[in-house]
């Protein structure tokens, strides 16, 4: 969607353009995937997204690329767009693929929760795990399925008005999807927000037992270590982070595992 504009701006590589112009000029709310899904002309972005984008551009560049988004979105009138535009403008937007499902709900990435956002998802375990499982779901749910999923008389109805009402998912008819597939936890810094997110941690190893996940390594331990190796092996731990959060690819097909990776490191003193 974004090669025209990419290229003029002296820019070969997707990569490149992502990381040292759009990430250096404003805070994404999308990652590298989501990104070459756009300018590979397989989504029509939402316009939070094109705003998010316009924010990175200089004002001349970001009034391109939204009246190139209008000609996409509105192409019975286009010709009211096209006219707007410098006559010496290459097609920043592509055409993307007919969309099989409806643009009002579809995903964007990488949002902060708000306070209020992660209170709803303390209120009770049911609502913590039609959280974890919309927001990891790559395709639409139906209403039938969610319910299935869990015993009967667990609150599923209650629990996904309160979602809806706090914005942490979409719903249309049937169907149900998270507003992003990469939400993000802010910082606890009071007594309560620390034990709400224990509770949280706790609820997501129980909610891998009841989905029946299957147990690829489980390690435990305490040893003494040298203090010059605690940046180390916390930078490594970092790393192994970041290649998971980057891990899926851009055809989500392919993505059909899910990880639950659980890293816990205490430092204390004991005697001797």
């Amino acid at each position: 969607m974004l090669t025209g504009l990419r290229k003029e701006l002296g820019f070969t590589s997707s990569r490149a353009f992502f990381q040292n112009y759009l990430q250096k000029n404003t805070r994404l709310d999308f990652n590298y995937s989501y990104y070459m899904k756009i300018e590979g002309g397989k989504i029509i972005p939402s316009p939070q997204i094109i705003s998010n984008l316009c924010a990175a551009l200089d004002p001349e560049n970001a009034n391109r690329l939204t009246l190139a988004y209008c000609q996409v979105i509105f192409p019975e009138r286009a010709k009211l767009f096209k006219n707007s535009l410098p006559q010496n403008m290459p097609h920043v937007l592509k055409t993307a693929k007919k969309q099989e499902k409806p643009e009002s709900i579809l995903p964007s990435h990488q949002k902060f929760l708000t306070q209020s956002q992660v209170a709803c998802l303390g209120k009770s375990k049911i609502h913590y795990f039609i959280f974890l499982i919309l927001t990891l779901a790559r395709e639409f749910i139906t209403l039938q399925k969610l319910t299935h999923t869990f015993p009967a008389g667990t609150g599923v109805q209650l629990a996904l008005k309160d979602l809806e009402k706090e914005k942490l998912i979409c719903m249309d008819g049937e169907l149900m999807k998270s507003i992003s597939t990469d939400m993000r936890f802010p910082s606890a810094e009071t007594p309560t927000q620390k034990k709400l997110y224990e509770e949280l941690d706790l609820w997501g190893i129980e909610f891998t037992k009841s989905m029946g996940f299957e147990s690829l390594l489980q390690k435990m331990m305490l040893r003494r270590v040298s203090g010059r190796y605690l940046s180390v092996i916390l930078g490594h731990c970092n790393l192994l982070l970041d290649l998971v959060r980057s891990s899926d690819e851009v055809e989500s097909k392919h993505n059909d595992h899910v990880l639950m990776l659980n890293i816990s490191i205490q430092n204390g003193n004991l005697p001797g």
